[in-house]
């Protein structure tokens, strides 16, 4: 079953697809959220939060092939509003007009991934060399697919 007809039994009321939903686009955006937020147990808590609302404002996505990047939407926006409200740093979408290319070459094996300890690592070694915006651009092309524009 393609994600499109998830999305539209979810419309009709059936709770079963949303749980389905969320098992296919949970790793997009769990990196999202830890892409921004830099802490798990916050990216945790903001990937819940963006579940929530997607749950509650489904049937205002007009496009039902478009929940992947609604999804990301919504957890960029409670990102950037989380550290609106903590005062940390926030990002600027012209940052990303001058951000330099990422060679498309990279790739992260998956067990760098799906391993908590060597996720960290790579988490924190990315950290301490790119800058906040670099280092949010790799997290969301290699892991949400997005273009490096």
């Amino acid at each position: 079953m393609n994600i499109s007809h998830l999305v539209e039994k979810i419309k009709k009321g059936d709770n079963k697809s949303f749980e389905k939903l969320y098992k296919l686009t949970e790793r997009e955006v769990w990196f999202t959220c830890i892409s921004f937020l830099k802490n798990e147990t916050t990216a945790q808590d903001i990937m819940q939060e963006t579940y929530i609302t997607a749950f509650l404002k489904i049937q205002s996505l007009e496009k039902s092939s478009q929940i992947r990047s609604w999804l990301n939407r919504i957890a960029v926006n409670k990102c950037k509003n989380y550290l609106k409200g903590k005062g940390e740093i926030q990002l600027d979408d012209e940052i990303f007009e001058n951000q330099a290319i990422v060679d498309e070459r990279i790739s992260i094996p998956e067990e760098y991934i799906s391993d908590k300890a060597k996720r960290e690592i790579i988490l924190s070694i990315m950290q301490e060399v790119l800058s906040d915006v670099q280092y949010q651009t790799v997290i969301m092309h290699y892991f949400n697919e997005m273009t490096v524009d």
